[in-house]
């Protein structure tokens, strides 16, 4: 969506039901890691960081028209601190609304009681300016959603791509959530398009589209939960994709297993499998098992501790053969 699109819409939309002034709610979290690391090369690294620094606001301008802006700081990664989402949301009734702008389409559930993101978040999570339609009615929710896709072809004439994906949900708040997903060319996420095997500096180009699949259910008994959730390319990216880094043609899966038991004062127990398929190109283990305990010490922060263990691809296959783990104590406090 281009700027004399969002402007108009921006103009167009306090004809709606306007208020005397816009109720704006103000939103933000801070993550520090103390960590411990054994690589894959037998290397080991010690450090404190801010992994992460969120500052939200969510805005009613008025009866049918929100706002939402997020900024995001993550030491090593986003520096200086940037925009992570920023759309407007507009009601269009009986559980529907139209939300344009920077956001995360709905393409994954990435639901995790563990410190570190699951490699299902790392390998499908895509940021992008979109236009998405919602609805959702008695638990059943479903999502449309187009934008102009980042990655590129090699050998398009036109840069402009199409992407645009859908999302299908039931949910009962408090029992379960199921759902499936699916990306019209899975490229587009924001892992991929790190991905630069020519040194280039720009997203590498793929040969052609391919596209994106997920599935996830998300099941709670009391004290008791389970998270299981796939992604997955639908066909083969090929040789020379990304800028010459694939050797060989690879359909990438992850999947992630995680039970979670609830104890008292909002303490939590995580214990995660979780596995990835062809997909050494994304620097992703080849299985990862952790634990993770966490409680909320006191109000809004919470203490956190994990252990991760992690083996890499066979070097036939692009790894090293070797293991790593990962120890992380996180302090958290969120407001």
């Amino acid at each position: 969506m281009n700027k004399a699109t969002t402007l108009g819409l921006a103009m167009a939309l306090p004809a709606f039901g306007a208020v005397a002034a816009p109720a704006v709610e103000v939103h933000g979290l801070l993550e520090v890691d103390s960590f411990m690391e054994s690589d894959y090369a037998g290397g080991s690294t010690t450090d404190v960081v801010l992994a992460t620094m969120e500052l939200g606001f969510d805005a009613t301008i008025n009866s049918m028209v929100g706002a939402h802006v997020l900024f995001l700081y993550e030491e090593d990664a986003t520096d200086p601190p940037a925009l992570d989402e920023g759309y407007i949301n507009m009601s269009m009734g009986r559980g529907s609304s139209l939300s344009a702008g920077k956001l995360y389409v709905p393409f994954g559930s990435y639901e995790t009681a563990m410190l570190s993101d699951p490699m299902t978040l790392v390998m499908g999570e895509t940021s992008e300016s979109a236009l998405m339609y919602g609805s959702d009615s008695n638990g059943l929710a479903a999502s449309f959603y187009a934008f102009n896709g980042d990655a590129e072809r090699a050998a398009a004439t036109n840069d402009d791509t199409l992407s645009y994906g859908v999302h299908f949900g039931l949910a009962q708040e408090g029992r379960f959530a199921v759902g499936v997903g699916y990306i019209s060319n899975l490229a587009d996420s924001n892992i991929m398009q790190e991905l630069d095997g020519g040194g280039l500096g720009t997203p590498g180009m793929v040969d052609a589209e391919v596209a994106g699949a997920n599935a996830y259910l998300n099941w709670n008994a009391g004290s008791f939960s389970l998270i299981a959730e796939h992604v997955s390319a639908q066909s083969s990216f090929v040789a020379g994709d990304f800028n010459g880094l694939l050797a060989a043609e690879a359909k990438p899966s992850t999947n992630h297993l995680e039970l979670v038991f609830a104890g008292g004062r909002g303490s939590t127990l995580a214990l995660s499998y979780q596995t990835s398929s062809e997909a050494a190109f994304m620097g992703l283990p080849e299985t990862a098992m952790g634990i993770a305990i966490s409680s909320e010490v006191m109000n809004g922060a919470t203490v956190g501790l994990e252990y991760l263990t992690m083996d890499d691809y066979a070097v036939v296959d692009g790894g090293t053969g070797e293991s790593a783990d990962l120890t992380t104590l996180r302090f958290a406090a969120e407001f």
